[in-house]
């Protein structure tokens, strides 16, 4: 499923192609549209360059949308991991700190963070040793807010090096899906074990079968 940073990236080719977009969270905001891209969303730019979704059952929607403030305050969504600054994640993080929901519950509750996804989320629990099956204020998440940024910046930085070495933006967009599929490093995916919870799948590496 595409996530915020790869939904972020791809608002970033649309731009390099002069295709003006934004993103936010899971949530592409273009042509005065907001697209979702579900569990496997793609794009293809037609021969006059106007970008169409390759649809399916599980492929998002696309809707009209005023603006990306308003898609913000509609879809109750919360601060936008890829552009938050580490303040605003550091408050949600204390303020989950007291809370009894699942920690894995409260990463990819959009109205928190909003791009966080079981994939990445994953990532980041792996990387603190935290649970996602386990609630929140039982849990020490002193390192979280940092290892929530370092993932980002990381992601960032990796999506952006691909996105300006193409020779080819048109063709990069319409391969968005599968280049960054390629691209995605979720560590306990590789070595870990899959953790049901929520009707979600989760992956970590824990120790102990969770």
């Amino acid at each position: 499923m595409p996530e915020g940073p790869e939904v972020w990236a791809l608002s970033l080719m649309l731009n390099e192609y002069n295709l003006k977009s934004v993103s936010y969270g899971k949530h592409l905001f273009y042509n005065n549209q907001d697209w979702t891209f579900g569990l496997h969303g793609r794009v293809f730019l037609d021969p006059l360059n106007q970008l169409i979704k390759v649809e399916s059952d599980i492929s998002g929607t696309v809707k009209d949308c005023d603006s990306i403030e308003w898609l913000v305050n509609n879809k109750n969504l919360g601060k936008d991991w890829m552009n938050s600054k580490k303040e605003e994640i550091q408050m949600i993080v204390n303020e989950w700190k007291s809370m009894k929901k699942k920690l894995g519950t409260l990463l990819i509750d959009q109205s928190y963070i909003s791009g966080i996804g079981v994939a990445w989320g994953s990532e980041i629990l792996h990387r603190c040793q935290l649970d996602p099956n386990k609630r929140a204020f039982e849990q020490n998440l002193n390192r979280l807010t940092d290892v929530i940024i370092e993932v980002r910046d990381e992601i960032k930085f990796k999506y952006t090096h691909f996105v300006m070495k193409q020779s080819s933006m048109k063709e990069a967009i319409n391969n968005w899906y599968y280049n960054l599929y390629a691209l995605r490093t979720i560590t306990p995916m590789i070595n870990g074990i899959q953790v049901k919870m929520g009707g979600r799948v989760w992956w970590s590496n824990l120790k102990q079968k969770l």
